[in-house]
């Protein structure tokens, strides 16, 4: 069949448009405060198995949150298999010594049709960066432990997603479920930090499931996590300038 031209361009980018829009990338668009980039020389904070971490965000625009992306690392860079991930959102908590999730406005379970993980930014051979547990009794403090850094990209369908109103801080607390590895440890994978602070500090749940301030072990610094919020991308309009006139290509985004 002889399709034409102009309809094959279209066709063309339309499906460029679906296939980026899984991952992120600086310069994409946000809404919250700024995007909360990721640490070189940061730490990863435990997020497998019992632990929880949040941390807050101003909303910069009204409407679905359906897209979420983070990031994080493997402990010693052994992969494992990520089977969930689990997202909570709640109100800004300002009552105590410093401020923490709230009442909890809503929460979700995805599995793996709904993320993916891609390597972000080349390896480091120094393995300059550092896994942090601070869940037990004694806590696990390995500096210069990887040298990989990952990105989690999540999409949370339209009919499940939480409506987040402009001008309104809210916090975004991270757990995964993570798989064994035939033949390697346990796998542990952490939500890693940030050079870009907003408000508070982050906070982890302890063991009486009360919310306690990250700091860095080491250097005693307040601790924030590498997260960004994008606008939903429920139509996307492209204007095509093609002979005498334009052409308007609108596209759902599917789960």
């Amino acid at each position: 069949m002889n399709i034409p031209k102009t309809i094959r361009i279209v066709g063309a980018l339309t499906l460029l448009a679906v296939a980026a829009q899984a991952d992120w990338f600086p310069g994409d668009p946000y809404k919250m405060h700024y995007p909360q980039m990721p640490d070189p020389d940061g730490w990863d904070v435990k997020v497998d198995g019992p632990n929880v971490v949040a941390d807050d965000f101003k909303c910069t625009e009204d409407g679905l949150i359906t897209e979420v992306h983070f990031w994080g690392s493997w402990i010693d860079d052994i992969v494992g298999n990520m089977d969930l991930v689990h997202l909570s959102i709640h109100t800004d908590d300002r009552t105590g010594d410093y401020s923490k999730p709230g009442l909890l406005l809503w929460d979700i379970n995805l599995d793996t049709s709904n993320f993916a993980l891609r390597e972000w930014g080349p390896y480091d051979p120094d393995r300059r960066q550092g896994f942090y547990d601070p869940w037990p009794t004694d806590p696990l403090i390995a500096s210069q432990n990887h040298g990989q850094t990952w990105q989690v990209n999540l999409k949370i369908p339209e009919s499940m997603a939480f409506e987040q109103k402009e001008g309104e801080i809210y916090w975004l607390d991270i757990h995964v479920v993570s798989d064994w590895v035939v033949g390697q440890q346990a796998p542990q994978f952490g939500w890693k930090t940030s050079l870009d602070h907003f408000e508070d500090d982050a906070v982890y749940e302890d063991q009486q499931y009360e919310w306690q301030e990250l700091i860095d072990p080491l250097s005693g610094v307040s601790m924030d996590m590498a997260f960004v919020i994008v606008p939903e991308p429920n139509v996307i309009v492209m204007i095509l300038m093609t002979g005498g006139g334009f052409i308007f290509v609108h596209r759902r985004f599917l789960i």
